[in-house]
């Protein structure tokens, strides 16, 4: 969990996890499969991007939703300076 700690920091900028968060990625990190049910702006996305990033060592990210009307925010301002956003609906 450290590694994901440390790749969290780094390529999201938190400090910290939310709360569920790290018990969610323990779950990915154990390849179980599971079901993470958390409110909008809980923390989701994260659950399974940072398991993923910390494994491949990259900032490359994906997120997918469900959700019609995708928040501008998450594609017009990336928190890591390399990324290269896009949204395709």
């Amino acid at each position: 969990m450290e590694n994901i700690r440390q790749t969290v920091k780094r390529v999201w900028g938190y400090d910290t996890l939310l709360p569920l968060q790290e018990e969610a990625m323990r779950a990915v990190l154990a390849r179980r499969d599971s079901i993470v049910i958390l409110p909008t702006g809980g923390g989701k996305s994260l659950c399974f991007q940072a398991p993923a990033a910390a494994a491949m060592r990259t900032c490359s990210r994906c997120s997918v939703s469900s959700v019609g009307p995708w928040p501008q925010s998450e594609v017009s301002h990336p928190t890591s300076s390399s990324a290269t956003p896009a949204c395709v609906r």
